[in-house]
């Protein structure tokens, strides 16, 4: 059977063969990226639990949460991989996102020690018209690698601006009191998690 599998595999990729998310070079099927496009890869290595800077600019100071982690620098090659995959519906990219966002939190945090895992929800107007929330499909990826419930805690009630659009400090305003919980959620320890981190949110 086992061989049967690898057999079955091997044709898909001959087929189908797996391309690199940057260049589209053809790569290996265990692989996202060609051996050329690996440098692109930059880790966020970022210390502060807060605004998640190498230098803290915040001492962690009107911070709701414990702990802040992001797993790839959204710059260059690689942001532009991303984009591929959040506007342009690649969606097998997804795998290698998630497993980025999982390879760093288990360097770091311990899943037994939350309850659930809820994602930032999209607006309903993008929805409605035939997007997709790319949070919500990393979320349930990252979760199944992890082995932490996923939860549609969160809804959204008001209707925000596009936050990379915006200045710093007016990031915070546009998301006050946009979102809500359909039910009470005190006393769990939480996982939220969303596709892009903007510093000092």
């Amino acid at each position: 059977m086992r061989k049967l599998k690898k057999f079955a595999q091997h044709i898909v990729h001959l087929l189908y063969p797996r391309k690199c998310i940057v260049c589209d070079k053809i790569i290996k099927p265990d692989k996202f990226l060609c051996e050329d496009c690996v440098k692109f890869e930059i880790y966020t290595n970022k210390k502060c639990r807060g605004c998640s800077g190498k230098k803290c600019s915040c001492n962690l100071k009107d911070y709701v949460y414990d702990d802040c982690i992001a797993a790839l620098v959204y710059d260059g090659e690689i942001s532009e991989a991303y984009k591929k995959f959040k506007f342009r519906g690649q969606f097998s990219f997804s795998k290698y996102f998630s497993d980025k966002i999982t390879e760093i939190f288990l360097e770091k945090l311990n899943p037994e020690d939350f309850d659930l895992l809820c994602f930032v929800p999209g607006s309903h107007a993008k929805r409605k018209n035939g997007g997709y929330n790319p949070a919500k499909i990393l979320a349930y990826e990252f979760a199944r690698n992890i082995n932490v419930p996923v939860s549609n805690v969160l809804k959204k009630v008001k209707k925000t601006k596009v936050q990379h659009k915006l200045k710093m400090k007016d990031r915070r305003l546009n998301v006050r009191g946009a979102y809500s919980t359909r039910y009470k959620i005190e006393g769990k320890n939480v996982l939220l998690f969303d596709d892009i981190e903007f510093d000092r949110l």
